[in-house]
């Protein structure tokens, strides 16, 4: 087996846990009434933003903390993570790091 060829199998083998993982996670919507077919339902929409809103108000103190030094704390945390990036203990692609 070539290193390319092992690459592609883990690739497939994390795809497919991802792939499983995912159809889960939508039965787990479906079964709360939040997701029909492929999309929200309302009280997925009213859900989402309750938890955009929860999100919110748990940040804001933090965020009210850093004050004005917002800006360069972002900064200092984006060169962070590209750092890692760099390293490969993160993902490259940003929607893979998103979804954890």
């Amino acid at each position: 087996m070539t290193v390319l060829q092992s690459q592609i199998d883990v690739r497939s083998e994390t795809f497919a846990k991802n792939r499983a993982v995912n159809l889960g996670l939508a039965q787990t919507l479906r079964e709360r009434g939040w997701l029909a077919g492929s999309g929200l339902t309302s009280a997925g929409h009213d859900a989402r933003t309750a938890i955009e809103r929860d999100t919110d108000r748990q940040d804001a103190p933090v965020i009210a903390a850093i004050g004005g030094d917002l800006p360069r704390v972002l900064a200092e945390l984006d060169t962070w993570g590209q750092a890692c990036i760099n390293a490969g203990a993160f993902p490259g692609d940003a929607f893979k790091r998103a979804a954890g």
